[in-house]
């Protein structure tokens, strides 16, 4: 793979609200620290916050172990296993008794009690290591006491309250509320879902922007000319902001990664992961091969040229709903992309479009005629 992206210059690092989506954001770290980006500050909101104390300790595998060993059980005071069942709405093992009585307790107490996340950051953040760091660190909150958003330098906070305020910027609206250090606040991302302004106006010319869109306000944001602002950003749903579930973050974490890469080396595709390697006479060869493949495959006589440019492959641009005006390498993309899904051909790799040909290719071998995949029979 060929870098993409410019590792000569830091870059500011924003970084989106959403709950527990945000094991997403570890993974394009991965892929960024990996590559060499350089970071000369970060600024977070809600999990964003969290996940950026994590980034300026510096610790990437340490990271990734909180996110993939995460339970709803270390963000709130509340059983694993219900929670998983009534977020997921598994009817089978859902105890309704209990889930009530726990809805009951809630209101109670005016919300879920969080203390598990206050001990998670206790345990997890080194306010030292932060306070180090060459890289700014900036938090966004807002205080109910005050009754005004607060854009927090970090590094200015006193000693000891820093998980304080990372645990106000992360203040989820149906948490119960209690004060910190005298004050109550409530989640960031009610006024500043993605903290972007606040790099802007402290005049940091690069950014990158890691989405995942959470649950929040997104405040109007003029970028000036001389701003540089890249956005990475997943394709796909990443789930609900409360399902703390390590199953759901080590997928999160494999898709931010992977589309971390996607950003830097300039890959293709939508679901998988494209090095292009080819050119578009070199796609458009590749489909006619394809397409006299499996006439062989089904002992037939190959289909002319002309047949095969005038019927059968605006056929299959029908069938796989390519856009106007898609060239030959978004239709080999498309269709070798289609494939792999109907063969159950693992997403997270990256491949050159011969090399998923062939592993088509083998997942085809064992099958009979009567059984070929759907793809195979729209030819």
């Amino acid at each position: 793979m060929k870098l993409n992206f410019d590792i000569n210059r830091p870059y500011a690092l924003a970084l989106e609200g959403g709950g527990a989506k945000g094991a997403y954001q570890i993974g394009v770290w991965k892929a960024l620290q990996e590559a060499g980006v350089r970071f000369s500050a970060v600024s977070g909101s809600s999990v964003g916050s969290l996940n950026g104390a994590l980034i300026m300790m510096g610790d990437v595998q340490h990271a990734v172990d909180v996110w993939e060993n995460i339970t709803y059980s270390k963000i709130m005071d509340i059983d694993d296993a219900l929670m998983h069942s009534a977020l997921h709405l598994d009817w089978k093992n859902l105890n309704l008794k209990e889930l009530f009585q726990n809805g009951a307790r809630i209101l109670r107490d005016g919300g879920m009690d969080v203390e598990p996340l206050r001990r998670l950051i206790a345990d997890t953040v080194d306010e030292e290591a932060i306070r180090n760091s060459d890289t700014e660190f900036y938090v966004m909150t807002y205080s109910v006491t005050d009754r005004k958003e607060l854009d927090v330098d970090m590094k200015k906070v006193p000693a000891g309250e820093m998980g304080d305020m990372l645990l106000a910027s992360a203040y989820f609206p149906a948490f119960k509320h209690e004060k910190l250090g005298g004050k109550l606040y409530t989640d960031g991302g009610v006024q500043d879902l993605v903290p972007l302004d606040c790099l802007i106006k402290r005049g940091y010319p690069d950014i990158i922007v890691v989405r995942i869109f959470g649950l929040g306000v997104e405040k109007k944001v003029v970028i000036p000319e001389e701003t540089t602002v890249n956005t990475i950003a997943p394709r796909v749903n990443l789930g609900p902001v409360l399902d703390f579930d390590p199953a759901q973050s080590k997928r999160n974490l494999q898709l931010g990664y992977y589309d971390g890469l996607r950003f830097l080396y300039g890959l293709t595709g939508r679901d998988y992961y494209f090095d292009r390697n080819l050119t578009e006479q070199e796609a458009f060869g590749m489909l006619c091969e394809i397409i006299r493949s499996r006439s062989l495959f089904l002992k037939k006589e190959p289909p002319a040229l002309r047949r095969l440019t005038d019927k059968i492959l605006p056929a299959l641009a029908r069938e796989l709903s390519l856009p106007a005006g898609a060239d030959y390498n978004e239709f080999l993309e498309t269709f070798l992309e289609s494939s792999a899904r109907e063969l159950g051909l693992p997403q997270f790799q990256v491949v050159t479009e011969r090399l998923m040909l062939e592993q088509i290719y083998g997942a085809l071998a064992s099958r009979k005629r009567e059984d070929l995949p759907k793809f195979m029979n729209i030819l």
